[in-house]
């Protein structure tokens, strides 16, 4: 790669501003910063303490522009493995020595420039045209990369990377990646954007429809062990109860006349003394506990049939509302079959 493409992309590609030839001269306060944080910075490289040294280095020389500071810098930058940052770097500097004159400057950075390019890894990021949406931001760990340089190979340093894509109106972007060995060549595709909302979202309050009772089919839960059928064998069994309970009374009924007749005249029935009298409204009150028994115990039997007859085969569904209750009245007694079903 030609060193117009490396240049475009000193600053936006590497995070470095490296000042035009024409910057407005620093103040006194800070050219007297920029000196500080210098001579601290150099302490801090003698010590071997890089990692510290490097930020006070990129403040210096923000306060006070210098081709020697950026020298330094690159130098930092290489000692803590960064080499992309220090290939940038140490072509600033080259610029800078050039436009001042030092020329001893401007070899020693374009030498160390140049040893370092050929190890360099880079990145490029490509942009369809489709992609290229109104306000599009592209983002390389957090620095914006400028147009410009969009399709164009970038020096980058090994690690952990993410680019950030955004636009008005659409679903931001993003994608990791790492530089592994040296001299990788990588490059990030941007897609199309999506636009917000586009994808399908919980409908709103005014979307929803009004609840609406479940149907029989939606009652059903798999929580529930009740089916049509087994209601219909619990109903048939009640019945074949009810109907032995008809069974019972009725021939409690029988039992009881027999012993009234034992007290009442054989010529007039109506005429018994006081037991034959009780004994006779005893078998009177069982003969009709026996007859709603037996009315009751056939309408569950033939109900029970129905369902296990008319139940989905191997389907749960509802359990039908059912309610089996005793009843006793004056003048009735047996079982009231209620609900629906």
């Amino acid at each position: 790669m030609g060193r117009a493409a490396w240049s475009v992309l000193l600053a936006v590609g590497i995070g470095l501003a490296a000042p035009a030839t024409a910057h407005a001269q620093a103040s006194p306060k800070d050219k007297a910063a920029a000196e500080a944080l210098f001579l601290e910075a150099k302490k801090m490289m003698e010590a071997d303490q890089y990692q510290d040294a490097c930020p006070k280095l990129e403040e210096s020389h923000k306060q006070d522009p210098a081709a020697g500071t950026l020298m330094y810098l690159a130098h930092c930058y290489e000692k803590t493995k960064r080499p992309a940052r220090a290939w940038a770097t140490w072509r600033a500097a080259e610029s800078m020595a050039r436009a001042a004159g030092k020329a001893e400057r401007e070899k020693t950075s374009r030498e160390k420039a140049e040893a370092l390019e050929s190890t360099l890894s880079s990145l490029r990021i490509n942009v369809p045209a489709d992609a290229k949406l109104p306000g599009l931001e592209i983002k390389r760990d957090g620095e914006v990369v400028a147009p410009a340089s969009w399709g164009e190979a970038a020096p980058i340093d090994q690690g952990d990377h993410e680019i950030s894509v955004t636009a008005p109106g659409r679903k931001p972007w993003k994608a990791s990646f790492k530089i592994g060995a040296a001299r990788s060549k990588e490059t990030v595709e941007i897609p199309v954007l999506e636009t917000e909302g586009a994808a399908a979202a919980p409908a709103s309050t005014a979307d929803k429809k009004p609840s609406e009772p479940p149907t029989a089919a939606q009652d059903a839960s798999p929580a529930s062990f009740w089916t049509q059928q087994k209601i219909g064998f619990v109903v048939g069994a009640a019945g074949l109860v009810g109907l032995g309970a008809g069974a019972y009374f009725g021939l409690r009924a029988s039992s009881k006349e027999k012993d009234s007749n034992s007290h009442c005249m054989a010529e007039n029935q109506n005429w018994c003394d006081e037991t034959g009298l009780a004994l006779n409204k005893q078998a009177q009150d069982a003969e009709k506990v026996a007859i709603g028994a037996f009315v009751a115990g056939g309408v569950l039997t033939a109900a029970g049939i129905v369902l296990v007859l008319t139940a989905p085969s191997g389907q749960p569904t509802s359990a039908p509302k059912v309610g089996l209750a005793p009843r006793v009245a004056p003048g009735f007694g047996g079982w009231v079959l209620s609900g629906n079903w």
